[in-house]
């Protein structure tokens, strides 16, 4: 048996399905969109994790450069600069 739609007469009528559509429309993004935010914030976390990992190489290398220029400085008798 074939429905026949019912005929919109007035304008509420259309408002409302109009505000259903955008409204299941918007729970559809805000779910997908809740996702990706999710996933950014895990991506965040492994970049901050990541960055710590490089900047804390770089300090111990840098000591490690400082230490054997003192070193040099002495050897040589050069003055200390600062």
């Amino acid at each position: 048996m074939v429905k026949k739609n019912k005929e919109i007469t007035t304008l509420d009528e259309v408002v409302s399905i109009m505000l259903k559509a955008f409204g299941s429309n918007q729970e559809y993004m805000d779910k997908k969109f809740g996702h990706i935010d999710n996933k950014f914030e895990h991506m965040d976390k492994r970049f901050d994790k990541i960055e710590k990992i490089i900047l804390d190489d770089h300090k111990e290398r840098i000591e490690k450069l400082e230490t054997k220029v003192q070193y040099l400085e002495n050897i040589l008798n050069l003055p200390i600069k600062k």
